[in-house]
């Protein structure tokens, strides 16, 4: 088995909120099928491209919708705050989020903690053959 990869960005905004985001995953191994198939090293390369497509994908997100949590939080409490987020996302062979959930988390904020997950699940993944579990970690903080 492939060891998992990982891709750390950092993101500095003009609207003065630094952000981090990182992605990570770990392929599976599958037995060779039949002969026309991929074999089980090709089926493996194959997952691991998509599970890096899926880590850029955090990265850009992490630009958009994940400062729009930022925001909402700011403007909730009125206060700047400081968390890192990480979140398991299953993403389906159609590309589409099967399951999101937040397996770290500095905030207590459940409401920062829903909206990263509604935004994660509305995001359309590259399509692949199985499906990837990847964790993308966002560090959140105000760089003023």
């Amino acid at each position: 088995m492939r060891p998992h990869r990982s891709q750390t960005v950092l993101l500095l905004l003009g609207s003065g909120l630094l952000l981090h985001a990182c992605a990570s995953g770990s392929a599976s191994r599958r037995n060779q099928g039949s002969a026309g198939e991929a074999t089980s090293d090709e089926q493996q390369a194959i997952q691991q491209d998509r599970i890096d497509e899926i880590t850029r994908l955090c990265a850009r997100k992490a630009n958009t919708a994940v400062v729009r949590c930022w925001n909402e939080e700011y403007m909730r409490t009125g206060k700047k705050f400081e968390a890192h987020v990480t979140l398991m996302i299953v993403v389906s062979p159609a590309g589409t989020a099967e399951q999101v959930r937040v397996v770290a988390s500095t905030s207590k904020s459940k409401d920062l903690q829903e909206c990263l997950i509604q935004e994660a699940r509305s995001w359309s993944y590259p399509e692949g053959k199985v499906s990837a579990p990847v964790n993308c970690s966002f560090f959140l903080r105000s760089s003023m």
